[in-house]
């Protein structure tokens, strides 16, 4: 079991963001010590991970709340899931980079096909 400072300090999320999380009902803790401390297992951590990968890309945090509690999404494989869908918007920025460095490169313009014109020599 991790502490809500050691969760923070491996992830990234503040304590205050995990605090709001426990909150809302997206990601409650574990355990609780006597002390009311909050106390997170590897399921909990598993589940974080998935949070931040969704979160990363675009969902909203009710969003988050809907796909991660859905009777479908299983734990193990959702973080699979959700990387691939991480990679799948890493490609498609990519993408958009690509094109959008193309239509730097030809002078833009509303020529041709996808708005590009290319300069002829």
């Amino acid at each position: 079991m991790k502490t809500v400072k050691d969760v923070s300090s491996a992830t990234g999320v503040s304590i205050r963001r995990l605090r709001y999380y426990d909150s809302i009902g997206l990601l409650k803790p574990s355990a609780l010590t006597e002390a009311g401390y909050r106390l997170y297992d590897e399921d909990a951590l598993k589940r974080l991970h998935c949070i931040m990968l969704l979160r990363e890309l675009g969902f909203s945090l009710r969003e988050i709340a809907k796909i991660i509690d859905s009777p479908g999404f299983e734990k193990k494989k959702g973080a699979g899931a959700a990387a691939q869908a991480s990679k799948a918007q890493a490609r498609a920025n990519r993408q958009h980079y690509f094109c959008s460095k193309q239509d730097d490169n030809y002078g833009g313009g509303k020529h041709g096909l996808f708005g590009i014109r290319f300069k002829h020599d």
